[in-house]
């Protein structure tokens, strides 16, 4: 493992990144000599260390990928609108799957995710979860003027 790092789609190093802004997480290494079935990933956690989401390179199937000698780099986009503002840990591994952990190295890089936008952003609610999604909603018109006692009616036959 050379270096981790979280960026913009520009390459500008981050730690501190606003909520609604698209990040990238890029892990470089090295492979010495040639390999087959190779997957590089990471773990992404709380600052209190809940597990926010695990994901590979080679996702979604999840196999191994032959890697030639010399430098590589593997680069995850997270979309904006995803994390909820706090702290945040990266942990790297790199493995055979179903076969062998060529590493972990873990808390290689931190950073901040702080409120710009998005969802809950116009109204400071303190909204929980570790995600903070901004989820597609529609609104249906009201029901027709139907008497209560027909709407619990129908409710029951449904």
């Amino acid at each position: 493992l050379r270096r981790v790092s979280i960026t913009d789609r520009h390459g500008g190093v981050m730690d501190a990144v606003p909520s609604d802004a698209e990040f990238l997480v890029r892990i470089e290494y090295t492979v010495t000599s040639p390999i087959e079935n190779v997957r590089v990933g990471f773990r992404l956690h709380t600052n209190d260390g809940t597990l926010v989401f695990t994901t590979g390179d080679t996702d979604p199937a999840g196999t191994g990928a032959p890697r030639r000698p010399g430098t590589h780099t593997s680069i995850c986009t997270i979309p904006g609108n995803l994390l909820n503002e706090g702290h945040y840990y990266v942990t790297v591994a790199c493995d055979q799957p179903g076969h062998e952990i060529l590493f972990v190295h873990e808390h290689v890089v931190t950073f901040t995710i702080y409120m710009t936008g998005g969802a809950g952003a116009a109204v400071r609610d303190g909204r929980l979860g570790v995600i903070r999604p901004a989820l597609g909603w529609s609104m249906l018109p009201p029901m027709s003027d139907a008497p209560a006692s027909h709407m619990a009616s129908s409710m029951r036959d449904a």
